[in-house]
């Protein structure tokens, strides 16, 4: 008999059991984790290659960096050889007198630019009349910058003073060659360089979509993913942790054990431990609320009780009071037969004489014995 239990890591341990349940343990082992993206499993974890990680090496990584810190630009430009004519014979590579000249053109150009910072020599292009015009390339190794065409321009104008130096040179020609340069002798400027076809080369071929080209500031070329601070739109994870996966860069959030994390960036999370004390805590007031609320409105009732219950009712009532003078002040309600009710009072002047002058009497003063 047999039973399965998850150990650490990525490892799944197997007890196999005799007949009875009581039986002792006598076999334990291992079953093979399935390692992703060429990952080997060497019995205890996956072994990843050097750009994939993860436990079972599903993550690749966020930096992949090269070994390219320089690019190579050409700059094609014209001389004219002043000491010899052009001949058929130039036309063919093959032969003696262009093997020649080669050799000759090429040592003499290589003095001349070798005071150039990354100078690897000259292809020749071509060559035609006028004594000898030869159109070839320089070819300058120069270090990586985030701002190659720049780069590419300083080149182009360095080529062109050492260019200069070739119209002022005077002297014996016998041995050499003798160069003059036009005005403007170079043709054109190239740089045979592109940081990301060198990262799709480099990094993993299923994940070549997430990577972007950077150039470090030691000036070599770096590979990046969005999950790298290093570029200026990396994705930012807060309380988590950027991966690559299959799928793209993805944020994975910390202790999800411990906190809800309601956006997919982690950038909010809400303690567990902490909305389950608020919940209760939150009941409790509500149901005080209502119970304050309760207690209010039944002691306003029994005050208006008391109230009314305390209030005299006159053992008679005048219907009809008749003043001197033809003012009669009528209550319609004034009859009470014990049951609590009220009537209305209102004053009938129909038979007001205004023409009447009421006289007051003086109040007086009158001594009690």
């Amino acid at each position: 008999m047999g039973f399965l239990w998850g150990g650490g890591g990525n490892t799944v341990h197997v007890c196999v059991l005799g007949a009875g349940f009581g039986d002792p343990l006598h076999t334990q082992g291992s079953l093979p984790v399935d390692c992703l993206n060429g990952g080997t499993y060497d019995g205890k974890k996956c072994i990843c290659k050097s750009a994939f990680n993860g436990p079972q090496c599903e993550f690749a990584k966020d930096v992949i960096a090269t070994n390219v810190s320089t690019f190579k630009a050409e700059v094609e430009v014209q001389v004219k050889v002043t000491n010899q004519n052009f001949s058929e014979e130039l036309n063919n590579k093959s032969s003696t007198v262009y093997i020649k000249f080669e050799v000759q053109f090429k040592i003499q150009m290589d003095m001349l630019y070798k005071s150039m910072t990354g100078y690897k020599g000259i292809v020749i292009l071509t060559l035609r009349q006028g004594s000898i015009v030869v159109d070839h390339t320089v070819i300058i190794e120069a270090p990586l910058s985030n701002n190659l065409d720049a780069t590419l321009e300083s080149i182009t104008k360095q080529v062109v003073k050492e260019l200069e130096v070739i119209n002022t040179t005077t002297g014996n020609c016998k041995d050499t060659l003798c160069f003059t340069a036009p005005p403007n002798p170079v043709k054109n400027a190239t740089m045979n360089f592109s940081a990301a076809d060198i990262c799709k080369q480099s990094v993993p071929q299923d994940f070549a979509q997430y990577y972007y080209p950077h150039i470090t500031e030691k000036g070599t070329l770096s590979c990046l993913t969005r999950c790298s601070q290093d570029l200026p739109d990396f994705l930012n994870c807060n309380y988590g942790q950027c991966q690559l996966k299959s799928s793209g860069p993805q944020c994975t959030c910390a202790n999800k054990d411990v906190f809800w994390y309601p956006g997919d960036r982690c950038q909010t999370r809400i303690s567990k431990v902490g909305v389950g004390m608020a919940v209760p805590l939150v009941v409790l007031f509500i149901a005080g609320i209502v119970l304050a609320t309760f207690l209010v409105r039944a002691r306003s009732r029994g005050s208006k009780a008391r109230l009314d219950s305390s209030v005299e009712q006159p053992e008679d009532y005048e219907e009809e009071v008749s003043i001197s003078g033809g003012v009669i002040i009528k209550n319609e309600g004034a009859s009470y037969n014990g049951s609590g009710s009220r009537g209305t009072f209102s004053c009938q002047l129909s038979a007001v004489d205004p023409a009447i002058k009421m006289h007051i009497r003086r109040p007086k003063l009158v001594s009690s014995p």
